[in-house]
């Protein structure tokens, strides 16, 4: 099955409509906006819609001119009948046509969607050693391990709030790990510049760790202890994931960090 591309005008179209759907940026990830969405390419739906249509026509008794027209296609190898063909991974639709292909239709469907999945899976991974911090979906690939609509979208009203979320996760936000990347910094010179810690300041260290926020933590640790109250015996790495995948503490982040105490 042929690579995905968010290059063809649909594509493009399809994309920027999901990006003002989330009410971001235009330069936010393609790949993140289709990840929290569940959305996946329009050429996806598509071949599914065909191979739907394929399995309709194949009910088609064989002296009705549908299948007759399917016949010519497949004999003539037609556009349609060659894009079926690369789709499914058949070589011989003809033969196909005249089995019970049930099953078969079923498991070509759940096909394109493993396809599509598994590559985003491995873009959104796509950092290596040479890359040096380069890749914007370092900590998305963490903890995003499944395909669907990410629940605070849904269970968060506040337009802003989801927004902050979003950025949040998907490192287009202004701590210097994200901020350094663009301006072509080196891994080891994003240090933070709100405290001496002298560290990198990525989405880890603003949530828990530095100084300068320690008034807007100490209220969200005690309201996220009234959510789960395992919170605080949690270590660094499952109080990070357990704010940025749950939706009730996620809210909480973005009450405390967008409206910080006087």
């Amino acid at each position: 099955m042929e690579k995905y591309s968010d290059r063809t005008p649909i594509e493009k179209l399809n994309i920027k409509l999901c990006k003002m759907l989330l009410q971001v940026n235009q330069s936010a990830s393609n790949l993140a906006v289709r990840g929290e969405l569940g959305r996946q390419p329009m050429s996806s739906f598509i071949h599914k819609m065909m191979i739907k249509y394929w399995k309709r026509v194949c009910t088609k008794k064989e002296n009705s001119l549908v299948y007759e027209a399917v016949m010519y296609n497949i004999r003539h190898e037609t556009a349609w009948a060659t894009c079926i063909q690369n789709i499914s991974g058949i070589q011989n639709l003809e033969t196909f046509w005249n089995n019970d292909t049930t099953q078969a239709f079923s498991e070509i469907l759940d096909r394109c969607d493993f396809e599509y999945i598994s590559q985003w899976k491995q873009d959104i991974k796509a950092d290596r050693p040479s890359n040096r911090g380069n890749n914007k979906l370092r900590t998305y690939c963490k903890f995003k391990t499944e395909f669907k609509i990410e629940n605070y979208l849904q269970d968060i009203k506040n337009p802003k709030y989801r927004k902050f979320i979003f950025k949040l996760r998907t490192s287009d936000h202004d701590p210097m790990i994200e901020k350094g990347r663009h301006l072509k910094m080196k891994l080891e010179d994003r240090i933070c510049k709100k405290c001496q810690m002298n560290v990198i300041e990525d989405e880890v260290h603003y949530i828990l760790v530095c100084p300068h926020y320690q008034q807007q933590r100490s209220n969200l640790y005690k309201e996220l202890t009234k959510i789960d109250s395992s919170f605080p015996t949690m270590d660094e790495s499952r109080k990070f994931t357990f704010i940025i995948i749950n939706s009730a503490a996620a809210q909480q982040l973005a009450t405390q960090y967008i409206h910080p105490p006087n």
